[in-house]
């Protein structure tokens, strides 16, 4: 290593003084040059694609934000629900019913559980299975936790199966 170091100062002494100060400048700047690029650069550039993701998270919020409050105007202000009702969480499931025209289309209305009650229909409106679920949620402060309906042979009518809970 020495060795290399006494061949690059003579090689060094034996320019011209003006190309000895390009030389060395010329080094000085390779060094800076360098220097950056093995720091500064990639710092840098991790600084940006940082900010960038801040960026696009914020905008995500701020979308989140936006969907839930919409999501809450859809629900109908969940937690000022007015129950129009009083007695049992079944007897509030069948008298809605049949006020709604679905007493005909109801097979089978049971208990389920402490708070639930499992109802079974054939042949009912859709739109006013529906429209009654609707009722249910919004005016009556009852959960649908288990929904199905299949189609019948009869256009716009469907078989349901659900299992509503609350009170």
């Amino acid at each position: 290593m020495n060795d290399l170091k006494l061949k690059f100062m003579a090689w060094l002494d034996s320019l011209n003084p003006r190309e000895r100060r390009l030389v060395i400048g010329g080094g000085i700047f390779l060094g800076v040059f360098i220097l950056y690029q093995i720091t500064w650069a990639p710092f840098s550039s991790g600084v940006e694609k940082m900010q960038s993701k801040v960026n696009k998270q914020q905008q995500d919020l701020i979308w989140m934000q936006q969907a839930s409050e919409e999501v809450r105007g859809l629900k109908g202000g969940s937690g000022n629900t007015q129950r129009s009702h009083s007695g049992s969480l079944l007897g509030v499931i069948e008298k809605t019913a049949r006020q709604k025209g679905l007493g005909s289309a109801i097979r089978k209305v049971q208990p389920e559980g402490q708070n639930g009650v499992r109802v079974w229909m054939d042949k009912a409106a859709f739109d006013t299975v529906m429209s009654w679920l609707d009722e249910l949620q919004v005016k009556q402060g009852i959960s649908i936790t288990n929904f199905t309906a299949e189609r019948t042979a009869t256009e716009g009518r469907v078989n349901v199966r659900l299992l509503a809970q609350g009170l």
